[in-house]
């Protein structure tokens, strides 16, 4: 059975979660952000609080870190301030990607439908999406597509079309770019899959995780273009130049876990063949 993409996320644990390369120092958030203490608070360092919270709760096999956070996003909804409402609903959505790992692996499919459900309805229902929104919406319908039914290739092609809205929207987001590689890495030969992944997550690649280093903003993305860079060359039988990849994404990413396993994994490929 060919993998999903969900199944390969929990096998692998393409999630983020590894201790990544010390990052420039962050740049203070704009006076908009600033003026409110509390959401601040809150929103400051999200992706590693929602990364934190998902771990904790992995190996505690309870729900709940992700839900207590869940809460504080209920309690506070800022208003009248657009850069607030934008950052609020994005780690909102972000937080319900992570609550769908978290239920697919604890075989609560219908939670994490709800969960994905929810992540991809707060997306859609925001009326000033960038590139980002677009990146991460895309990415929760990735998600999404292992619930979807006869509605597959429907959730499928507005995945394409919102990745290609995120990269059309910023050139310079490489999170855009990830998640483009990563759904034409997914999809069926026959349907144009495998033909762009290299092309995607290079690029991917060349660009800094953040044009403006910010606690407050997305920096995931990298770890991943490494790792389906290094699945399409040992698919395609280049185990080579897939370890001396897997050995230069080490150097970045020496604590991740899908890095790690796919090591292994080229240490017990046969190596390839020349004449």
């Amino acid at each position: 059975m060919r993998p999903t993409l969900l199944s390969l996320l929990l096998l692998s644990g393409s999630l983020g979660l590894e201790a990544a390369a010390p990052q420039p120092r962050p740049q203070s958030p704009s006076p908009s952000v600033q003026q409110t203490a509390a959401t601040k608070l809150q929103l400051a360092g999200m992706q590693q609080r929602v990364q934190q919270a998902f771990a904790s709760d992995m190996r505690s096999g309870k729900a709940e870190a992700l839900p207590a956070l869940l809460q504080l996003f209920a309690a506070e909804r800022p208003t009248g301030n657009r850069s607030l409402e934008q950052l609020h609903t994005y780690w909102q959505a972000y937080l319900r990607f992570f609550q769908t790992l978290y239920y697919s692996q604890h075989q609560q499919h219908e939670r994490a439908a709800e969960a994905v459900g929810e992540g991809i309805k707060l997306l859609e229902g925001y009326g000033h999406k960038g590139s980002e929104e677009y990146a991460l919406l895309a990415r929760l319908e990735g998600l999404a597509t292992s619930y979807a039914g006869s509605k597959t290739p429907q959730l499928a092609m507005s995945m394409a079309e919102h990745a290609a809205q995120a990269i059309a929207l910023d050139p310079q987001n490489p999170r855009a770019y990830v998640v483009a590689g990563v759904n034409n890495y997914f999809t069926p030969v026959a349907f144009g899959g495998k033909t762009k992944v290299k092309e995607y997550l290079t690029k991917a690649l060349e660009l800094p995780a953040q044009q403006t280093p910010s606690d407050y903003l997305p920096s995931w993305g990298r770890d991943e273009a490494y790792e389906y860079l290094i699945r399409l060359l040992l698919d395609t039988g280049a185990r080579d130049e897939a370890a001396a990849l897997c050995t230069k994404a080490l150097g970045e990413f020496p604590a991740s876990p899908m890095l790690q396993r796919l090591k292994v994994q080229l240490g017990t490929t046969p190596a390839s063949t020349k004449p």
